[in-house]
C-alpha cells in the first residue's frame, strides 16, 4: 500500500500523532494596503459556536516596520499574542503545539461573534502592502 502525506493526514490518528487532538487545519488569508489607522484586522476567521479553535501558526509580509496582535477571545475574556516586526519584510511561524494552547478561541450560546484575528497594533503607511494569514482548525468543545 502506498500512501502520500496528504492521505495519510487524513486518517484522524495521524492527526492525533502530529497535533495532539482530531484537527484539520487550514490558512485564512487577507491583506490590506496603507494608508489605515492603528488597531486594524488584517485578517481574521470566525470560531464556529460550540467549538474550540486552535491557531497553530501565522505568515505575515510587510513593507514597512509594524506591530501586531493574534488575538482571540476565550470564555469571554480577550487574549493577545504579540509579534514584533522590526523592519520590512515577512516572517512566518508554525508549530505542532497551538499559539493558545490551553486557552482555545471559543464562543458559547448567546455570545456575540468570536473570531480569531491578526491586527496591526501601529498605523499603516500610504501605498504600502500589508498581508496575513492564519494556519488554525476547530474542534468540538469538550
Amino acid at each position: 500500500m502506498n500512501l502520500s502525506f496528504g492521505s495519510v493526514m487524513s486518517i484522524p490518528a495521524a492527526r492525533m500523532i502530529r497535533y495532539g487532538r482530531d484537527i484539520s487545519l487550514g490558512w485564512e488569508q487577507d491583506g490590506a494596503t496603507g494608508p489605515f489607522v492603528a488597531n486594524t484586522t488584517l485578517c481574521y476567521v470566525t470560531v464556529t459556536p460550540g467549538n474550540d479553535m486552535y491557531v497553530y501558526g501565522f505568515s505575515i509580509t510587510a513593507g514597512e516596520s509594524n506591530a501586531f496582535y493574534i488575538r482571540w477571545e476565550s470564555e469571554g475574556t480577550t487574549y493577545d499574542y504579540f509579534i514584533d516586526f522590526p523592519s520590512d519584510g515577512s516572517v512566518s511561524y508554525t508549530d505542532f503545539v497551538p499559539i493558545n494552547e490551553g486557552i482555545p478561541a471559543n464562543r458559547r450560546a448567546n455570545s456575540a461573534v468570536t473570531t480569531v484575528s491578526i491586527v496591526a497594533i501601529n498605523p499603516g503607511g500610504a501605498g504600502v502592502r500589508y498581508s496575513a494569514a492564519i494556519l488554525a482548525g476547530e474542534v468540538k468543545h469538550e
